[in-house]
């Protein structure tokens, strides 16, 4: 009687075990910005100060609640944000990286999420590169692109997003980048202004002619009233 009922107890805990495995299996992250399995946004080539958020959204594609335990990245100057409630079975959840445009060059930075899915850890990645001055992208036909039109979003359009902080602080930096390079215009057109002047100004004759024939006069008059 008492093998049968180890027997017994030994099949339930087999069958909780294996359920409890498959269960976990089903949990799965699959993200929209997936090429090849890597996930990634390429920011192309924006201008300083542009808008530098993208979102990552994601699906619970399993049949258990998806939840987030961290989001870490390889750098300061890359900033993560995410959904933290559970993410109910073929419910979407959302990664935020915020880049800081205000650095010159090429990057390519790393973003790891951690989670209880099956396929967690998952990279993420952001690349790019950022432009010195403003203003000096240019597009296929050689036009010039103004910053708001290199602005890029989550879904590929121009515009600021959903966070109005984010998008208050990289507007206020475009503006003081606009703004010095007008200064520095205005100064340059005011230096080339007094050279043109300098070069165009009538040179002013000495008047010593005047002053030698009045003095060679008096001095003439003088001697003959001596005489």
């Amino acid at each position: 009687m008492k093998q049968v009922g180890l027997l017994v107890f030994t099949m339930i805990f087999s069958f909780s075990l294996t359920h409890a495995q498959t269960n976990k299996a089903k949990i799965d992250m699959a993200f929209d910005k997936t090429v090849d399995g890597v996930t990634f946004h390429d920011y192309g080539s924006i201008v300083y100060g542009a808008n530098g958020k993208v979102d990552f959204i994601f699906t619970n594609q399993g049949t258990q609640p998806l939840i987030i335990s961290d989001v870490k990245s390889s750098c300061g100057c890359t900033i993560p944000t995410w959904t933290k409630e559970p993410v109910e079975p073929g419910k979407t959840g959302v990664i935020k990286v915020a880049y800081n445009t205000t650095l010159p060059g090429a990057f390519n930075k790393t973003i790891v999420v951690y989670s209880n899915a099956n396929n967690s850890p998952i990279r993420i990645e952001v690349r790019g590169k950022v432009n010195s001055q403003p203003g000096d992208i240019k597009s296929s036909n050689g036009s010039t692109v103004k910053p708001n039109e290199a602005t890029p979003n989550v879904d590929g359009k121009n515009g600021s997003g959903n966070n109005p902080d984010l998008d208050n602080s990289q507007e206020s930096i475009s503006l003081k980048a606009r703004q010095r390079a007008a200064y520095q215009a205005r100064i340059e057109k005011e230096k080339s202004k007094q050279n043109s002047d300098s070069k165009t100004a009538p040179a002013v004759k000495p008047a010593t002619g005047t002053t030698t024939k009045k003095s060679t006069a008096s001095a003439t008059t003088a001697t003959g009233t001596k005489k």
